[in-house]
């Protein structure tokens, strides 16, 4: 997938939200897999970042940059924009992963980084799950720091509340869930039918 700019995508989220109506779902709480913070939440004054070196990247229904939702650890790793591995060990359990699933490492160049997991795959399924890095927005223009106000404009969720796991439509095979606090603090593509959690 070719990066694209700030403009591209303000454009694409006017016409977008011009035209969805699939991202109506009114579910708050979400699958399953869930990913906790290594370093502080995101604040207010953190916004997707773009410089003409490191453009922003969409995170749309499919996945992001080269990488897809389904791809096995052999192709996300031919990519070079991630490195990825599941469990098959006793090690891998002692880490909080059952035998068949593990994580998602961006190459930060690629994808940027984030200080979370950065996403779950697993042997029989591929990629399960994609989370947010400052580089990333969604085709509706949500990213990391976003307000609580754009994401209820955004996605049409005006009982959308502080503290809130939204979980929308992205595809028939796919959602995001977006978590609220004061701002936005997580966003991730998933599968709808997760199997894999830390």
């Amino acid at each position: 997938m070719r990066p694209v700019t700030f403009a591209a995508v303000l454009a694409m989220a006017i016409a977008t939200s011009a035209c969805e109506s699939h991202s109506t779902s009114t579910a708050t709480g979400g699958p399953g897999a869930t990913r906790t913070p290594a370093t502080p939440q995101a604040s207010p004054s953190s916004t997707a970042s773009a410089t003409v070196s490191n453009p922003l990247l969409v995170l749309g229904p499919e996945g992001v940059g080269p990488l897809r939702l389904g791809m096995t650890v052999r192709e996300v790793k031919a990519t070079g924009a991630a490195s990825a591995s599941v469990s098959s060990s006793a090690a891998g359990i002692e880490e909080g992963w059952v035998p068949g699933c593990g994580p998602i490492f961006y190459n930060a160049r690629v994808l940027g980084s984030s200080g979370y997991l950065n996403g779950i795959v697993s042997a029989r399924l591929g990629i399960e799950q994609l989370n947010a890095t400052t580089r990333m927005v969604t085709p509706q223009g949500i990213h990391l720091g976003s307000s609580l106000d754009e994401v209820r404009k955004a996605f049409r969720r005006p009982g959308a509340r502080d503290g809130d796991q939204v979980v929308l439509k992205a595809s028939k095979d796919s959602v995001y869930v977006i978590q609220v606090e004061h701002v936005v603090t997580d966003i991730s593509l998933q599968r709808r039918r997760v199997t894999c959690q830390p």
